[in-house]
């Protein structure tokens, strides 16, 4: 009944203390608040930036409206025009339309008999068609599939900044994890020192032992202080890192404080893909093969461009219209349906113009085509140097796990060695501060290996959305 009360008051102690309704902070939502990375942010700018350059070149097929009035109130031939249209570029084959109505009434001259009409106006509708240069390809549309390509190389660097950032967030994470854990490692290798160093003061003043054994715990208390200074900074500069990822509903970096650190987990075993199979996955689904496809997509079409442009311009234009009368008033000569045909011919006889653009759209597709290759190259390089990076971190895990326990229990011997006389403070210290080392390096070796197979998840197999990790 006599421990009753104080286990009550350390019940209440802990349950009171702040780190006890302390909440891990997940990785989940660094993944999340990655999305509001000014990186993310820029990345976001430029798709919408691609989107309105595809909303402006679909603007070169909207229909125009037309509208013209007009008239001579003074001098010889009294008269009034006015009328209007509607006309279309498509993007079938350059084909143009325009159709209207138009009327001219009044006194005209014999060379202005094309701008009269009957009083009821008259309708009218054109074609105009390049049969030659122009037909298969032509600026407006150019424009525009280049407009829709760059949209998809827009989107494709943003999801390649999405990728990393979620790598670089991830890995900053379990750093500062494994920082965290090497601070309370420090934490308590300090605190042992202490209680050490009180004991030996009373035994020095007892006469139990020699004075030299509490100059050595001294020693070892100031070592461990200066020690823990240096897992604090540490600590402190690892959450600031990871401050650059982890933010608030307005963009803003949140510092997370040291109760909020996860426990480090132990990586789980998981088998990979050869360095061949993940250089071939990794470029079908990584944006930069993507990002590679719409730029390839783009010089193809500026090369039909310049192809359609070596040609000799030859347009074919028609044009009907008819004339409305109005209470048989006007001249009967004008109420005849009209129907206009003729082929204009342009042709420069060198053609050099489009032969220098076409020249110079085959040079910049075999630049497009290098530069893929030499992508794709580095990408195989960069996934064989992370495998081996990962295989190597994974053994000198496995060994640090064997370290630290070996040394734990080595340093648990010494000081059962010591409490019975048979050893020196000295060693001790040196065993307890061996422990310490083995526990920080296992922690950082442990982040090391998360951070790694996080580059591995955004090289080889993507989430674009970074929804979260993979089963530890």
């Amino acid at each position: 009944m006599r421990l009753v009360g104080p286990v009550v008051l350390a019940l209440f102690a802990i349950v009171l203390s702040p780190s006890a309704w302390a909440q891990a902070l997940p990785l989940e939502r660094v993944l999340e608040s990655v999305q509001r990375h000014p990186d993310l942010v820029a990345a976001d700018a430029v798709v919408r930036q691609a989107a309105g350059e595809r909303l402006r070149s679909a603007g070169a097929f909207d229909p125009t409206v037309n509208a013209f009035v007009g008239g001579r109130p003074l001098g010889y031939y009294d008269q009034a025009v006015g009328g209007a249209s509607l006309s279309v570029a498509t993007p079938v084959w350059g084909l143009q339309v325009e159709g209207g109505w138009r009327v001219g009434v009044g006194d005209f001259a014999t060379y202005e008999g094309k701008r009269e009409t009957l009083p009821g106006g008259e309708l009218f509708v054109g074609v105009s068609v390049p049969l030659l240069k122009g037909g298969p390809m032509d600026d407006a549309r150019a424009d525009r599939l280049k407009a829709r390509f760059g949209e998809d190389l827009a989107s494709a660097e943003r999801t390649s900044v999405t990728l990393d950032l979620a790598a670089q967030a991830e890995m900053a994470y379990w750093g500062w994890a494994a920082a965290v854990q090497a601070l309370q490692i420090a934490r308590d290798q300090l605190d042992l020192a202490t209680r050490r160093e009180a004991g030996l003061r009373r035994k020095v003043e007892e006469g139990a032992v020699a004075p030299i054994n509490a100059l050595e715990a001294r020693r070892s208390v100031l070592s461990r202080e200066s020690k823990l200074a240096a897992a604090s900074a540490k600590e402190r500069a690892a959450a600031s890192k990871l401050s650059l990822f982890l933010r608030d509903a307005t963009g803003q970096p949140l510092l997370p404080a040291t109760e909020e650190a996860p426990v480090l987990p132990e990586p789980a075993s998981e088998l990979r893909l050869g360095p061949s199979e993940a250089a071939q996955q990794a470029w079908v689904r990584r944006p930069e093969g993507q990002a590679w496809r719409a730029a390839e997509e783009v010089a193809r079409v500026t090369e039909r461009l310049a192809r359609a442009q070596t040609l000799p311009k030859l347009d074919l234009k028609v044009g009907a219209a008819v004339d409305l009368p109005q209470n048989g008033q006007g001249s009967s000569a004008l109420a005849e349906p009209t129907l206009d045909a003729r082929l204009d011919l342009s042709f420069p006889t060198l053609l050099r113009e489009g032969r220098g653009k076409l020249a110079s759209a085959r040079a910049k597709s075999a630049q497009v085509d290098a530069k893929a290759t030499l992508v794709r190259e580095k990408m195989g390089a960069a996934i064989v140097t992370l495998a081996a990076q990962i295989d190597a971190a994974e053994a000198r895990l496995k060994l640090a796990d064997e370290s630290a326990e070996v040394t734990a229990a080595l340093a648990r011997a010494e000081t059962a060695r010591f409490n019975a006389g048979a050893s020196d403070l000295l060693v001790v210290n040196l065993r307890e501060q061996a422990l310490a080392s083995a526990q920080e390096q296992r922690a950082m070796l442990r982040a090391e290996v998360l951070g790694l197979r996080a580059g591995w998840r955004a090289l080889v197999d993507p989430d674009p959305v970074g929804a979260g990790p993979a089963s530890l």
